[in-house]
């Protein structure tokens, strides 16, 4: 069984159904029967708007920059795959047992973190312009990579 308790006041709280459940399921238990629970820090998943920006915004610029730039793999053009593979290699962001980290692994801060090093490595190694994150990106899609 899993269950996701808040920390309040030095105390962990579950919701009042999954109390229920932990306490019935604790009362079906033997003396002497061993069980392990594990204790796991839960963050904050990564958002639609930061993988919307990530690959709508990044990626595309960089895709367009690729492409008008000639920049190709063994005469292949630039993919979406292609691109992450670039970005995961120059801007790895790893976990505490220093595996690599994809986007789908990431929670917000980590994303977060990883798309910083995105715009810099674009501006430092390709000298491209990526905009800030703005609420109405697709409706501007015809200005990205320009200055404002």
């Amino acid at each position: 069984m899993k269950f996701i308790a808040t920390m309040q006041q030095g105390k962990l709280i579950l919701p009042e159904v999954q109390r229920q459940l932990r306490q019935r399921f604790v009362a079906t238990l033997k003396d002497g029967q061993r069980v392990e629970e594990t204790l796991v820090r839960k963050s904050d998943p990564k958002t639609q708007q930061q993988l919307g920006y990530h690959f709508g915004v990044i990626v595309a610029l960089m895709i367009a920059c690729f492409e008008e730039r000639g920049i190709d793999l063994f005469g292949c053009t630039p993919t979406v795959r292609f691109t992450k593979e670039i970005l995961y290699k120059a801007c790895a962001e790893n976990d505490d047992d220093g595996r690599r980290l994809t986007l789908s692994k990431m929670d917000k801060k980590q994303a977060s973190e990883f798309i910083d090093r995105c715009i810099n490595w674009a501006a430092t190694e390709l000298g491209l312009y990526i905009p800030p994150a703005q609420k109405n990106w697709k409706d501007n899609k015809n200005n990205l990579g320009k200055p404002q």
